[in-house]
């Protein structure tokens, strides 16, 4: 569990960068201020993956620790976070497939 636990602590802190140039590229993308193929280029190539993939990692560890331990409904609780985690696969497998 300590492992997770500092996967979670790393996951968070990238979150914070990663997830700063992902909007601001996302907003040059649209407002063209700056430049606008590079920052498309950025947002949609490059920043989403490791984003999405820092974010699984730190919403699942919080949806584990919030809600499978604590709940009253236990069967129900351990069935969220495989669906959670399957459904933010398929949406990152899908990304990439539609991307290259």
């Amino acid at each position: 569990m300590k492992l997770i636990s500092r996967l979670n602590k790393i996951a968070a802190w990238a979150l914070i960068p990663l997830f700063m140039l992902f909007i601001i590229s996302g907003l040059d993308s649209v407002s063209r201020q700056f430049i606008p193929i590079l920052s498309s280029l950025w947002h949609i190539k490059y920043l989403f993956i490791p984003t999405m993939i820092a974010f699984l990692i730190h919403s699942s560890y919080v949806i584990y620790t919030r809600v499978v331990k604590k709940a009253k409904h236990k069967m129900l609780a351990k069935l969220i976070l495989p669906f959670y985690l399957l459904l933010n696969l398929l949406i990152i497998v899908w990304f990439v497939m539609a991307i290259y």
